[in-house]
Parts: C-alpha cells; structure tokens; sequence
C-alpha cells in the first residue's frame, strides 16, 4: 500500500493531467504501474532527512525490487515490481 500511495501521490502533484494505477499479479510478484501525463521521468531527490517531503522515490525504491520509468505517448509510466515471496 505504500509503494502505491507514494507512486500516485507523484503523479498526483507533479503531472498536470488525469493518472492511472495498473496492478499485474505474476507469480509471486506484484507489478504496480501508475501512469501520468507528465514527460517528465521521476529522479531521486538528494537525501535531506531534515527536509518534509521528497522522500517518496527513495521509499518506493527501498521497498520494491526493481522500479523504472518509460516514456509513453501521454506522458510516463513508473513501474515498481515487487515479491510477494
């Protein structure tokens, strides 16, 4: 639940338009998809521990075994994969 909360919560506040969660289930692993229609792809902030917020990227990335981002027609798409094992 986290690693999708963080994952909208990005494309909420930082795309201009309407997002989309996809959730695939394969095996033992969770792959969480959430769609926006900002081209910009996400990067970690610098660790700043003092600082309130931008901390998401770097939970989703502790939490999940693989994340990446594509370009898409209307904008990005971030993929976090997770076990479930």
């Amino acid at each position: 639940m986290l690693v999708v909360t963080e994952l909208l919560t990005n494309a909420m506040r930082h795309a201009p338009g309407p997002c989309a969660l996809t959730l695939e289930l394969v095996g033992v692993e969770l792959a969480l998809t959430v769609s926006d229609t900002s081209a910009q792809r996400p990067t970690p902030q610098p660790f700043a521990p003092q600082r309130v917020g931008g901390h998401g990227l770097h939970i989703v990335m502790a939490l999940a075994k693989n994340v990446y981002s594509r370009q898409t027609p209307g904008g990005k798409a971030v993929r976090a994969v997770m076990s479930l094992a």
